[in-house]
């Protein structure tokens, strides 16, 4: 079948239209809205303005489509590079009152922005739960730096294999640095994973970040810290520690509750007229819990390439429409605007 005809078949004009009215689109930001490395070949990530999906939100705000970002971005970076200009141009538009559609969550689900007009700020009552702890972040960076400096003697003794057996990964930016996040994330990064390796090698059925991360979860353990905290392996080359329960699992949850208590909707029909679309749905990347905890929800894949690997019940929005990454949300995000304007 042809693939313009299957994103047809997927998102009809009556699908577009039960988003709308009691669903969310849910956007993962980077290499889903907003490139990693920006497309003119200038130096740093993309913005919105150099954004052609991200150009798309306003419109969608306009039209009355509930819009939710989840995000491993702290939210400051977040507010400059996307969330500023799209409320931005909102307002130029006359119709900054729609911001009140957009739900934000960055930091992993740690940080909820409330959006209401000119007006956006950090939930202080949902981050009571999700900030670190600032008597824990002492011992917490600790443990992360060990965790590098048992790696680092392996690296170095073994440089030359590494090189060849992760091709992917950039050695010439180590060492891995600890850093803490607007007080709800402390992050080792970059640390090399199985998506780096040659997957032509043995070597790629060795992860050195599983690895790390088990380890880590020893340590965590062993200093009675497992109770309040956890590790994740996020994105593609970083470890996290923050409070237990810290997901965007948990944002999503958040965002659904919400969205079902001021539709009246209940919260499976809200799930189910709602749409995920992000680039990391293998395992170990930060979309791959959501088709397994939300399945009614159409979760959707911009991945290609060697990412391409995804979760059971994703469906390649990158096949269908021909593209990958923020070229595929574009293309998709064109096609649901094209099919608003006909309800």
């Amino acid at each position: 079948m042809n693939a313009r005809v299957e994103l047809e078949e997927l998102m009809d004009a009556g699908r577009v239209e039960r988003l709308r009215q009691k669903g969310a689109l849910v956007l993962d930001v980077d290499d889903t809205l907003l490139a990693r490395v920006r497309a003119d070949g200038g130096a740093g990530e993309e913005t919105f303005a150099e954004s052609a999906a991200a150009a798309g939100l306003p419109e969608l705000l306009r039209r009355g489509f509930r819009v939710c970002l989840i995000t491993g971005h702290g939210w400051r970076q977040l507010e400059a590079r996307l969330v500023a200009p799209v409320i931005e141009n909102l307002r130029e538009s006359g119709k900054a009152a729609c911001v009140e559609r957009l739900r934000v969550y960055a930091n992993r689900g740690a940080t909820k922005i409330v959006c209401d007009g000119a007006r956006r700020e950090v939930d202080e009552v949902y981050g009571e739960r999700y900030q670190l702890r600032a008597e824990d972040v002492p011992a917490l960076s600790r443990l992360l730096e060990s965790l590098w400096a048992e790696f680092e003697v392996d690296v170095k003794a073994r440089g030359r294999w590494y090189e060849a057996a992760f091709p992917r990964f950039d050695f010439s930016t180590l060492p891995a640095r600890v850093s803490e996040r607007e007080g709800a994330v402390l992050v080792l990064r970059p640390v090399p994973s199985r998506i780096h390796a040659a997957a032509d090698d043995a070597a790629a059925t060795t992860n050195p970040r599983a690895e790390l991360y088990a380890r880590g979860l020893e340590l965590l353990q062993r200093a009675r810290l497992s109770d309040r905290y956890e590790l994740a392996e996020s994105g593609r080359s970083s470890i996290e520690i923050t409070r237990r329960g810290v997901s965007k699992e948990a944002a999503m949850r958040d965002a659904m509750a919400e969205l079902s208590a001021s539709s009246g909707a209940c919260e499976g029909d809200v799930e189910e007229a709602s749409v995920y679309v992000g680039d990391e749905f293998f395992a170990g990347g930060n979309d791959y819990v959501i088709p397994q905890l939300f399945p009614r929800a159409l979760c959707l894949s911009v991945a290609g390439g060697h990412e391409a690997e995804a979760a059971a019940g994703v469906v390649s929005l990158a096949r269908m429409t021909g593209a990958a990454g923020t070229a595929a949300t574009e293309r998709f995000l064109a096609h649901i605007l094209r099919l608003s304007a006909r309800v």
